[in-house]
């Protein structure tokens, strides 16, 4: 089984539109697996009762970070959060909504703690028999290509 985990930043008003897209891109990728769990870690402050809506949308199982600290959105302290998270799951991918702080800051970030890899900007994937090759663009936009992250 294939363990996909989605990262989730909300607030208690509102659970943003990329949680629920990055969520969608993860059932997706387990529905083309064949056998992977959808995992969502939803963090910020006051969000538990957005944990109903990601499970409505396709997440098999949703862990909740909640913390004042989490309001202001610090990367530091969503690294660390995310960190002790991916480590305790042992999720063999993670999804990032395309944002400043997600996947242009704590993913990257995350990738080196962890020390494996990482494909920034995807629009999509394929599944080439036990590989997942992640569609990016590339010169400016002017191509799309495949790529592969490899880790431990």
């Amino acid at each position: 089984m294939t363990n996909i985990l989605t990262f989730c930043t909300a607030s208690a008003q509102e659970l943003p539109r990329a949680a629920l897209e990055i969520l969608a891109a993860g059932r997706q990728l387990g529905d083309k697996l064949g056998n992977g769990k959808v995992q969502a870690a939803l963090i910020g402050p006051d969000v538990e009762e957005h944990g109903e809506t990601l499970v409505h949308h396709g997440a098999d199982e949703v862990f909740v970070a909640s913390h004042p600290r989490l309001q202001d959105h610090e990367a530091d302290v969503i690294l660390g959060t995310l960190q002790t998270v991916v480590q305790q799951l042992g999720p063999d991918v993670v999804l990032f909504p395309h944002d400043a702080l997600s996947g242009g800051n704590v993913g990257p970030r995350l990738a080196y703690r962890l020390g494996t890899g990482i494909v920034t900007d995807c629009v999509g994937f394929e599944i080439k028999g036990d590989t997942i090759r992640w569609l990016r663009p590339v010169y400016g936009g002017k191509a799309m290509a495949y790529m592969v992250a490899s880790g431990p």
